[in-house]
């Protein structure tokens, strides 16, 4: 039983932990750049090399093509995190990827654990069912494959997800994954 329940514990433990933490840094969302503290948006306009991003992957052999696309950098534990979210506008699947900002170029595991600093990636295949949430089981391969004086990070993944709540349900492959980013 206290093995069901560890995981629960640790992925709220994760959740609410960070809620009353200020965010800090530069938001990114759909190349559209928000400063902090600035009330006016500036929208990325140049060669695509400041505010990118880029995130797709397949989910059982389908493409998730997420269209609505977000990347932030947070602070919480003393690690810094970097976390890309898409979402597909058509079917409401989501995706979402959290590394930690210091790794470099190299090849790394994906963590079951929401914990500071770990890779997670997570996928809700339906927005109207808010039970419904695959997370990334401990293996997989998610590989960095640059990593710039500038913040941008490019890299592939792929990786089982499960539903920790409820492992009768059946476990879906990743494949495909990749990721731009630049903060």
């Amino acid at each position: 039983m206290i093995k069901k329940i560890l995981p629960v514990l640790a992925l709220c433990l994760c959740i609410f932990a960070c809620e009353n933490e200020p965010l800090e840094g530069e938001f990114v969302t759909d190349d559209t750049t928000m400063d902090e503290g600035s009330d006016t948006d500036d929208t990325d306009t140049d060669d695509d090399t400041d505010g990118t991003v880029s995130f797709n992957a397949d989910v059982d052999g389908v493409a998730v093509n997420p269209n609505s696309l977000t990347a932030f950098s947070v602070e919480s534990g003393g690690v810094t995190s970097i976390n890309i979210g898409g979402v597909n506008a058509a079917s409401g699947a989501s995706l979402t990827l959290t590394f930690n900002a210091a790794l470099e170029a190299g090849t790394y595991e994906f963590n079951s654990l929401p914990l500071p600093g770990n890779t997670i990636l997570t996928y809700a295949p339906d927005p109207s069912d808010g039970t419904l949430l695959y997370s990334s089981e401990a293996g997989g391969t998610f590989v960095i494959t640059e990593v710039t004086a500038e913040g941008r990070y490019t890299g592939t993944f792929e990786v089982t997800l499960s539903v920790i709540t409820d492992p009768s349900i059946p476990a879906v492959e990743v494949t495909n994954g990749t990721f731009i980013v630049q903060l």
